[in-house]
């Protein structure tokens, strides 16, 4: 009996920091309780709230199927006639789990049919974590109009306030603030979830404070703000640090939302280094694993790195796909780059046809099918022949799609231009540059810098070759973009021109370690402090060592605390190892 209190108390201790730790204890807990009489007194909670319990700590360890047998346990123990709150609360549980594991249709019936085990002539909290989990599937987002999105996250938002829920209030303005976003009002989204990340702080919900970090970062990325959008995802995987949660789906997802914001940066170095630590072969969430492996195939597709390109693609092969726009639209350019890039026309125009026909033709797919339809005519426009039916069938896809972000703005520019020079009709790669330029990506801004190079060159317009030419081949080996760099090299050597030096400087290798530190306004003063403090130096010890006053150190990390946007040194430590900026003389 002791035993079995014990194992109790300290899963409810671990869980918030340590849930693999916290499954063991209830593991060993429901070990225990068949031979504890009286358990569910000396617990104060019964055996259905253990397996609750313990669901969820899986859940958060990354044990998905677990999790999920977990749940069928607890649900087996209960009536759901009797207990229609209770069980509909097991479900919400176990369809998050479900969604996961990328079973979104069992996942929105596992949900409706909680919301008909709930009362609606009250208020319950019940009631909200059903309408706010309903209001949270991606697939609510992807696949109907943001107004229907904003109107079930407005609902689930007013139930969690009439049944006092705050932890639900605080999801519920997440998903708010993201549809608000979607829904093209991003300056009233951005409050939304940042109050919602607030909340979460408030309660001290670690695992739903990295859910605000995620969303706060692929809202700040639908809009183009994509070094904002990378420092968002950097402060959440420090709290996933600082909490025990990398391994966590959503410490998972921050990672892939950071590598898509720093490859929109051109970061690549740092985007694929990112990838590599993260892709560890324990994470048993398939789905997750199968996001990360995609966006490093399509980064190593870019970058020139076919054969680990081809080792990725494999991988996908075996881990189960998701169904949802997010995750198929995207697979469909990865397979078509990876093909494309290795000479395979014709499977890399199947992939396009396929993902462009995957999804309902909607706005708020625009984020991902523009790259396809800009990826497909740009195909034809290289090809030696270009495939007439194929560009009939992509020409109404760029004619009927709105472009209402910047990214997708580029996009269209540059699919319009790879139309006319499909067509044979001579392309303007004016509109395309400036508008790559406007949305702040570096790939897309050097390929139609080179592309308008290269139209230049055949107007006999040396002057514009030369700038143009010298930008594009700075900014493919900054990136590490070899094919982009090696087209660059060949137009600058048929025009017996010099381009700008095209090996990474030392300062950007640098870069490369230290990434995004200098985006949090940090004087050199206070990096030093920061690495020190990343050393695990005391106020004291960092005063001693770098020959100031103890206050003035306290005044330092004060300072550092606040630029981070963390809420003490041992978040700004875990926040500064992840952005590997302490150095070794401080740590031998």
């Amino acid at each position: 009996p002791r035993a079995l209190v014990a194992s109790v108390v300290a899963a409810r201790l671990a869980a918030a920091y340590a849930p693999a730790e916290a499954l063991r204890h209830l593991e060993r807990a429901l070990e225990l309780w068949p031979g504890v009489p009286d358990a569910t007194e000396r617990c104060g909670i019964d055996v259905v709230e253990v397996l609750g319990m313990a669901a969820d700590a899986a859940y958060a360890a990354g044990n998905l199927e677990q999790s999920l047998a977990l749940y069928d346990e607890a649900l087996a123990e209960i009536d759901e006639t009797a207990a229609g709150e209770r069980a509909a609360l097991l479900l919400a549980g176990k369809a998050n789990t479900m969604q996961d594991l990328g079973r979104d249709e069992d996942t929105r019936a596992n949900l409706e049919h909680a919301l008909s085990l709930v009362p609606t002539d009250r208020p319950s909290v019940a009631r909200a974590v059903v309408l706010v989990a309903l209001a949270g599937l991606p697939m609510l987002a992807m696949d109907q109009e943001p107004a229907v999105w904003e109107r079930a996250a407005e609902e689930a938002l007013a139930a969690s306030r009439a049944a006092g829920a705050r932890e639900q209030e605080a999801i519920a303005r997440v998903i708010l603030g993201a549809a608000l976003a979607y829904s093209r009002r991003p300056e009233q989204g951005m409050p939304e979830l940042r109050a919602g990340l607030e909340l979460a702080a408030a309660l001290g919900e670690h695992a739903l404070v990295l859910r605000g970090y995620l969303n706060l970062s692929d809202t700040l990325e639908l809009v183009g703000r994509h070094q904002e959008a990378a420092d968002e995802a950097y402060r959440g995987l420090g709290v996933a640090a600082r909490v025990g949660l990398t391994q966590h789906p959503y410490g998972l997802y921050l990672v892939y939302n950071l590598a898509e914001s720093l490859m929109s940066l051109g970061r690549w170095s740092e985007a694929g280094q990112l990838l590599t630590d993260a892709l560890d072969p324990r994470i048993s969430d398939a789905v997750v694993r199968a996001m990360l492996t995609m966006r490093s195939a399509t980064l190593a597709a870019l970058a020139g790195r076919y054969d680990d390109a081809s080792r990725d693609m494999e991988e996908l092969r075996r881990l189960a796909p998701a169904t949802d726009a997010q995750w198929e639209l995207p697979l469909a350019l990865a397979h078509s780059i990876v093909a494309f890039g290795q000479g395979d026309l014709d499977r890399a125009r199947v992939h396009i046809v396929d993902g462009l026909q995957s999804a309902a033709d909607d706005s708020l797919t625009e984020r991902y099918r523009w790259p396809l339809i800009w990826f497909g005519l740009r195909i034809e426009a290289e090809a030696a022949h270009p495939d007439s039916d194929r560009v009939a069938h992509l020409r109404p896809y760029a004619a009927k799609l709105s472009a209402t972000q910047a990214q997708a703005r580029a996009y269209q520019a540059l699919a319009a231009a790879e139309l006319a020079r499909a067509t044979g009709t001579p392309p303007d790669w004016s509109p395309a540059v400036e508008a790559a330029r406007e949305a702040g990506d570096a790939y897309l801004l050097a390929y139609a810098l080179l592309r308008g190079a290269q139209r230049a060159w055949t107007n006999d317009d040396r002057d514009a070759v030369a700038a143009l030419l010298d930008e594009a081949a700075r900014l493919a080996a900054q990136m590490g973009a070899a094919p982009l760099l090696d087209e660059a090299q060949a137009l600058a050597r048929r025009a017996r021109l010099r381009v700008a030096e095209t090996t990474p400087s030392q300062a950007e290798t640098e870069r490369a370690t230290q990434p995004a530190i200098d985006s949090f306004g940090l004087t050199d003063r206070e990096l030093e402090v920061l690495q020190l403090v990343a050393a695990g130096r005391s106020n004291p010890q960092i005063a001693t060592q770098l020959f100031i006053s103890p206050k003035t150190a306290s005044v330092h990390v004060s300072n550092i605390i606040s630029k981070l946007g963390v809420s003490s040194r041992g978040e700004a430590a875990a926040l500064a190892h992840r952005l590997r900026v302490e150095t070794p003389e401080l740590m031998s």
